[in-house]
């Protein structure tokens, strides 16, 4: 059984899961370890695959910057204390941690290499394998764009990671009683309560101006939407079958380009073509709650 199947992971509270529960996601965390929720499928993204690819040269490079031989680290670590809690990490070290991340270019604009500053996630992340392998450095070696390669070194207070540990012991409390956490957004909403009751809910005089200033703000996008579509529609009769708006200056303003010839499955041709095999392939699924504002 691999550590990641499902039996595995929820049976604590991974390093991942602290990145995920640090963006807010610590609702669908809590129903996935409850088995209430199927956990994102991430074998079919590319990105995900290509940072497996350049883990070991992401680990070689760290180890020449830090003049320290580095050992691949295949196990899991548990907190000595709290057995929910558990990490994998990347490499480790003369007393340190290394996490390797393969990361867009783009994702460089996160981080500040001066300051020694990483995105709050990632920070959460190394600080929880911090707490589970019984150190108090990380070291987060990133590779941005496949060719300009950083490293983060992040030390921990003890007053730190008791912090972490104390959050982390809150989120499994859910798990372990069977509720969630407060929801903190939209998403959070809807994986809380996917399902209604036929009754209703009394609102308090904040509710009630949270619904009003709802309604004004609908008001101003449907206002802002309508504007748009008329400038848009203005603009792109002027361009008519031109790919491109440019100022006297040659200066480029807009594109309107044709896009690449793409196949996709018809569903409803195959459905015609063969209706019986078409049937056998139909699967009931559970309806969604729709919100209106009266």
């Amino acid at each position: 059984m691999s550590d990641f199947d499902p039996e595995v992971r929820n049976t604590g509270l991974w390093a991942t899961d602290a990145a995920r529960i640090s963006k807010g996601e610590a609702v669908s965390v809590v129903l996935e370890r409850q088995g209430k929720l199927a956990p994102p499928d991430l074998s079919g993204i590319e990105a995900v695959q290509m940072g497996h690819v350049m883990q070991p040269i992401i680990g070689k490079l760290a180890a020449q910057a830090l003049d320290m031989e580095l050992e691949p680290e295949d196990g899991i670590a548990v907190h000595p204390r709290l057995s929910y809690m558990k990490s994998h990490t990347d490499f480790r070290g003369d007393g340190l941690l290394v996490e390797a991340k393969n990361l867009s270019a783009f994702a460089a604009k996160q981080f500040d290499k001066d300051q020694n500053i990483v995105p709050f996630y990632y920070r959460a992340q190394c600080i929880h394998e911090a707490a589970c392998w019984g150190v108090d450095r990380v070291v987060l070696a990133v590779l941005f764009g496949g060719q300009n390669f950083e490293m983060f070194d992040l030390r921990f207070t003890q007053h730190e990671i008791d912090v972490h540990c104390v959050e982390m012991a809150r989120i499994w409390a859910h798990v372990v009683g069977g509720t969630i956490p407060e929801p903190r957004s939209v998403e959070d909403c809807k994986l809380a309560y996917s399902v209604s009751n036929p009754s209703v809910s009394i609102a308090t005089q904040a509710v009630e101006r949270a619904v009003q200033s709802l309604k004004t703000i609908k008001d101003d996008i449907k206002r802002l939407e309508s504007a748009e579509a008329d400038l848009q529609a203005q603009i792109l009769a002027w361009m008519g079958r031109h790919e491109a708006l440019v100022t006297v200056g040659d200066e480029v303003l807009a594109t309107w380009k044709s896009s690449k010839a793409s196949k996709k499955f018809d569903a409803k041709l195959f459905q015609t073509a063969m209706p019986d095999i078409h049937a056998q392939f139909i699967v009931e699924q559970p309806g969604s709650r729709r919100f209106l504002i009266k």
